[in-house]
């Protein structure tokens, strides 16, 4: 009976070694958080401003991070929306001329629709730690192994914020949904601008948004619809969906905290598709074909 316990506890040690050996090879083959900065501030990655800063990291350090800057900002520019170039035919949107106006403006009210998304995530604490350990990145750490588990550790607690978020992230996303729909209500009908009532409902959103305070999609659907309605506007005009209900995805792999199934992604879809190809060019996948031999 000793005999076949410390048989059993000899093979349980084994695999614990093998598996240990594993997550160090696979930490040794992820990109390291240098690799992440230098991707990030790559002229393929994004256009370069004054002083070698990049329209990214610009916008990051400026305006999403930037406490001063309230979560949402929408209803003094609503105004604007007639005027607003932001939007392509096809109501698509250019993510460098988002990063523009969230650093250089004028104000746009679709794009400041898009911007509590990013100003809430960037400002989870671990997530802005995240940050700050890429932004002081060196790029020959003296102990290159404990700095990447270091890096991923932190990847991996910034994870698990973002998730225990998750139905902060839905409220904002429905939220801005409707200031978005409202902006197109004004681009539609620029008299809606000068409203008492559109202005008092454009606020009450915006304050719920900065406040982070209860939020009923349902009733707030039903309120939109009846705005829409006294608007003499209709639904399919300003391509609102009332059944719209947020529901962000989480996953998270060697290269990034992934989100998905949010309403800003259409806004940018194109640029999207080509930021994750550029990320796979520049950072390498772990070989796992090599711990299959």
């Amino acid at each position: 009976m000793k005999n076949a316990m410390k048989s059993f506890l000899s093979g349980l040690g084994i695999v614990f070694i093998i598996f240990i050996i594993g997550i160090i090879f696979l930490i040794y083959k992820m990109p390291s958080a240098w690799q992440v900065k230098q991707t990030l501030a790559s002229k393929s990655g994004s256009q370069r401003m004054d002083e070698g800063k990049t329209l990214s990291d610009r916008a990051l350090h400026e305006n999403f991070l930037n406490e001063q800057q309230p979560i949402a900002s929408v209803c003094a520019y609503l105004s604007d929306a007639r005027s607003s170039h932001f939007l392509k035919v096809d109501n698509s949107a250019s993510s460098s001329q988002f990063m523009i106006k969230m650093i250089e403006g004028p104000k746009d009210p679709f794009a400041e629709a898009a911007a509590p998304f990013f100003r809430y995530f960037f400002r989870l604490p671990e997530v802005r730690e995240l940050v700050q350990i890429i932004d002081n990145a060196h790029p020959e750490p003296t102990e290159p192994l404990r700095s990447k588990a270091e890096f991923y550790g932190r990847i991996a607690v910034a994870a698990l914020e973002i998730r225990e978020n998750k139905s902060n992230f839905d409220q904002i996303l429905m939220k801005t949904y409707n200031l978005y729909t409202l902006a197109r209500a004004v681009r539609a009908k620029p008299e809606l601008a000068r409203s008492p009532a559109i202005l008092r409902f454009c606020e009450q959103l915006e304050k719920n948004i900065n406040m982070n305070l209860p939020y009923d999609p349902n009733q707030q659907a039903e309120e939109f619809q009846r705005f829409l309605t006294s608007a003499g506007l209709s639904a399919k005009e300003v391509d609102y969906d009332a059944n719209y209900r947020s529901d962000v995805k989480f996953a998270i792999n060697d290269k990034s905290i992934l989100l998905g199934n949010i309403w800003i992604e259409k806004l940018f879809a194109e640029d999207i598709d080509k930021a994750k190809k550029k990320i796979d060019s520049f950072l390498p996948l772990p070989d796992y074909s090599t711990l299959e031999r």
